[in-house]
């Protein structure tokens, strides 16, 4: 799963064009898989070994959301020469709505099973 999250967001990373050449540091890409596969392999382990419940999905939800918003952040770093600045609040409520959006996610998964 997050090779799949890596690889889609990536790809579009690619196809975006802006009006100067793009290259990308290829530590802060390689941290950004590490940092998606962890985070999805933790989320997915938790959710798959522990008791299912409303804590373990927010628990393993939270692991998910942390290594996307992880990998996000460190692919755009990842961008040369550009420098990017963001508003901390934005983020942060990036951040909850993704987690959110998982932990639902997650319990559609668990109502079904």
């Amino acid at each position: 799963m997050g090779i799949g999250i890596w690889s889609m967001h990536f790809i579009a990373m690619l196809a975006f064009h802006l009006p100067v050449d793009v290259s990308y540091n290829l530590w802060f890409v390689l941290l950004s898989i590490l940092g998606a596969i962890t985070g999805c392999y933790i989320g997915l382990y938790l959710i798959h070994k522990q008791k299912k419940s409303i804590k373990a999905l927010i628990i393993a939800g939270s692991f998910m959301g942390a290594g996307i918003v992880f990998m996000h952040y460190l692919g755009m770093m990842a961008m040369e020469p550009i420098m990017i600045s963001y508003d901390p609040f934005i983020v942060f409520s990036l951040f909850l709505l993704l987690l959110l959006l998982l932990i639902q996610l997650c319990g559609l998964v668990f109502i079904q099973s």
